[in-house]
């Protein structure tokens, strides 16, 4: 394949005023043909002035019907799979009672099952000396922690559930996942 499938191709460019200083800056687009999840629109603007940047990255196709992805993970292996998360994707993972809804500025995320333990494990870390039950959240991290150290002591199910149906799963060794049409109505938690 040719290297230039894979390098942004500029489309256009505007000169827009700064949000903080109101300068003139140099708005570019650019079109890149990524080999995950596709062609997406980048939008880059750096004001000259002030040094403000803003960058933005948005789908240029959408994937198609809404999906469900099941990863099952049984073994430390299992741990490493590749996940590309669309920016409008839930993440569940029921056995340990964890959901995770994309706010309104995320742009989808490329992890793995390993790394989005990781993100639970940062997020819920410095919560727990302020609650009510601080034991029972240490004992939940615990069992995350355990994950995190490559110790699978029960299987556990990662479900991903995409209402634009671009998000996917990428792995080599074996084949640990189902991806489903969501048949049902989905609705984007709140």
């Amino acid at each position: 394949m040719e290297d230039t499938v894979y390098k942004p191709r500029k489309v256009g460019e505007e000169v827009v005023k700064c949000p903080v200083c109101g300068a003139d800056a140099r708005l570019e687009l650019y079109i890149h043909n990524a080999p995950i999840p596709g062609p997406v629109l980048i939008m880059t603007m750096r004001c000259p002035r002030c040094g403000y940047k803003f960058r933005d990255v948005s789908f240029i196709e959408e994937g198609g019907r809404p999906l469900r992805i099941r990863i099952r993970v049984e073994e430390p292996d299992d741990l490493n799979t590749i996940v590309f998360r669309g920016p409008r994707a839930s993440i569940r993972v029921p056995e340990l009672g964890i959901e995770i809804t994309p706010g309104p500025a995320h742009q989808g995320d490329i992890t793995t099952v390993d790394g989005i333990l990781a993100l639970v494990h940062d997020h819920v870390e410095p919560l727990c000396s302020s609650l009510e039950d601080p034991e029972g959240c240490r004992g939940f991290l615990r069992r995350v922690e355990s994950f995190l150290k490559g110790v699978v002591a029960e299987p556990i199910t990662v479900e991903i559930v995409d209402p634009e149906g671009i998000s996917t799963v990428y792995r080599s060794k074996k084949r640990n996942y189902v991806v489903e049409p969501l048949e049902e109505p989905f609705t984007q938690p709140r």
